[in-house]
């Protein structure tokens, strides 16, 4: 990764100049530009860019099935979710809460495709 995600990242919506570095790639966004409605959070768009280079260390799920896709990124302490209306929600696990029981719970909540009890 070209840069850490900052906290405050996933308290705004609005970009700031050093976002287009955060993000490590060209970005579509101008400093103070929205995210729009598909980013919940500036935090949430970085990271999901970071995942077209599939930059994250795990991913589980479908967006189309069960809580949607997640994409973990452990050093970071971020996950990044898509829901099936093209949403992206993004935050940090806190330092006090264990990331692998964390990253457990969504797993456990993944539906796929080939699974028998699917949901829409």
């Amino acid at each position: 990764m070209a840069y850490e995600i900052t906290d405050d990242m996933f308290g705004r919506s609005v970009v700031t100049v050093d976002d287009e570095t955060a993000a490590g790639m060209e970005w579509p966004y101008a400093p103070g530009e929205s995210v729009g409605t598909k980013f919940d959070n500036v935090g949430a768009a970085v990271a999901w860019h970071w995942t077209l280079d599939s930059g994250q260390d795990e991913e589980s799920g479908d967006a189309q099935y069960g809580n949607g896709w997640h994409a973990l990124f452990r050093d970071e302490r971020v996950i990044v979710q898509t829901v099936n209306s093209g949403a992206v929600y993004g935050w940090r696990v806190p330092a006090d809460q264990d990331i692998d029981a964390v990253w457990a719970e969504i797993e456990s909540g993944a539906v796929y495709p080939d699974d028998d009890d699917e949901t829409e």
